[in-house]
């Protein structure tokens, strides 16, 4: 082979790299949209209407994260045992039928809407939702250059929070403009059309599963094996104190600035995205700068435990003050830091799991969202017992805890006859494309 016909082959290959990791940006961007546009409508129309209390909406937010803690699991077996593109489709169809339901409660007769069926719906959800971030790493592992692995893991992440922060303004007009029930039904349509991509994206490898692989054995199986990794423990263990950091602003921050620092509606939504925004930036920055000071041969847990220690103080910094604009300051930087951590996060659960790597990134998972679960309800008890400077102060203490956890975490190197493989929907096993072998020297796995 020629150096130019190397160089359009490689060309070629990234081309074929990017519609993957574009969707899985989407996807990431749609499901979590879809998670915090009930907390937009609950504390803008159902609260008022229903009279809900901030306590009963907290259960609700919470029962999503609790089945989907506690399917979590199985769900990255699933993603190991199907190939996590088919995982992915199937989640995405299931999570627009859910918000679709959640529109329908309110619809045609208010009469329907129930706060148990929300629950029920919510919870629903909630498992339907599990393969969404360990599918996601897992799929980046199969198509995608090591070297780079923990910058796109920053990209979907950092697209999740898009997804977030795009919410409060986003599905705030359309609750304005349309009413509740009207908005859920035109997010359901949205993420069917974003699902429904799947059938004109090249995939990974994991299209093609091999059922003798270890990775068919039982979920316990596998997850005993997992479990004797102190490493893979430690992660999970500081994803689970992020987990709780993340949570209280996603479901809370616009309450606090209403609620405690008497800000105005719309002003309210908009410091409420700027926080979130700024950590979807940090999420891609930190994970290119993992990647490049790894190769530097510095230690990959700088990155994680530095931004895990900021964001604590910042948080912190914020809470000390009343005056509106320094307190955005103040959590926009402690967002961005903490974000700047997910890559990292991401990467090193997969390449711990190995062949598992679908069932290894849902147990880091499941740590974090054991303490999304909390964080919800959790935080509006001490908000309404000690104030809610308490309630968001507690964040801060776990997020630093979480920094101490990478003082023992070492990601491992990716194995040497690790290749990255990028097939396509129906081709045949000769058609598929090795990427490593098209990349440059200095872009091929370590």
């Amino acid at each position: 082979m020629t150096p130019s016909s190397r160089d359009s082959d490689a060309i070629d290959a990234r081309a074929r790299i990017w519609p993957v990791v574009l969707l899985l940006m989407a996807y990431a961007g749609a499901g979590h949209f879809n998670r915090i546009s009930l907390a937009v409508a609950g504390s803008e129309r159902l609260m008022s209407q229903f009279s809900i209390s901030e306590t009963e909406l907290g259960v609700v937010y919470s029962a999503f994260l609790l089945t989907y803690t506690v399917c979590m699991l199985p769900g990255g077996w699933l993603i190991d045992r199907l190939g996590p593109r088919r995982a992915l489709a199937g989640m995405g169809w299931g999570v627009a039928v859910c918000v679709a339901l959640t529109g329908m409660l309110g619809l045609f007769d208010a009469a329907l809407f129930s706060l148990t069926a929300l629950v029920v719906i919510r919870s629903l959800m909630g498992a339907i939702s599990t393969p969404l971030h360990p599918g996601a790493a897992r799929m980046v592992a199969l198509a995608t250059p090591a070297r780079a692995h923990s910058g796109i893991n920053g990209l979907v992440t950092g697209a999740a929070l898009a997804g977030v922060a795009s919410a409060f303004p986003v599905f705030g007009l359309l609750v304005d403009c349309l009413d509740w029930p009207a908005a859920f039904l035109v997010s359901a349509v949205a993420t069917m059309v974003v699902a429904s991509c799947w059938r004109f994206i090249p995939v990974a490898p994991c299209e093609r599963v091999d059922l003798s692989d270890p990775a068919s054995e039982p979920c316990s199986a596998g997850l005993r094996d997992l479990l004797r990794n102190r490493r893979l423990v430690l992660l999970t263990l500081s994803y689970g104190m992020v987990g709780y950091f993340q949570y209280i602003f996603f479901y809370w921050i616009q309450h606090y600035f209403t609620a405690v620092l008497l800000i105005d509606k719309s002003t309210a939504r908009f410091f409420a995205t700027v926080p979130t925004l700024a950590m979807a930036v940090g999420m891609p920055l930190g994970g290119w700068l993992a990647d490049r000071l790894s190769r530097s041969g510095i230690r990959p847990a700088f990155v994680p435990a530095t931004g895990l220690f900021l964001g604590a103080a910042l948080m912190g910094g914020g809470l000390a003050t009343r005056q509106p604009m320094l307190v955005v300051v103040c959590f926009a930087l402690s967002m961005m830091a903490v974000g700047a951590t997910e890559g990292m996060f991401w990467t090193t659960a997969v390449e711990l799991g190995g062949s598992r790597g679908g069932l290894s990134a849902a147990l880091v998972n499941t740590g974090g969202n054991a303490g999304g679960v909390l964080a919800p309800w959790v935080t509006p008890l001490l908000g309404t017992a000690f104030g809610w400077e308490f309630g968001f102060g507690l964040g801060s203490l776990c997020c630093a805890a979480g920094g101490l956890c990478w003082f023992w975490i070492n990601r491992p190197q990716a194995a040497p006859d690790a290749v990255a493989v990028v097939s396509f929907a129906n081709a045949a096993p000769q058609n598929t494309v090795n990427v490593s072998a098209l990349l440059p020297a200095d872009d091929r796995h370590s």
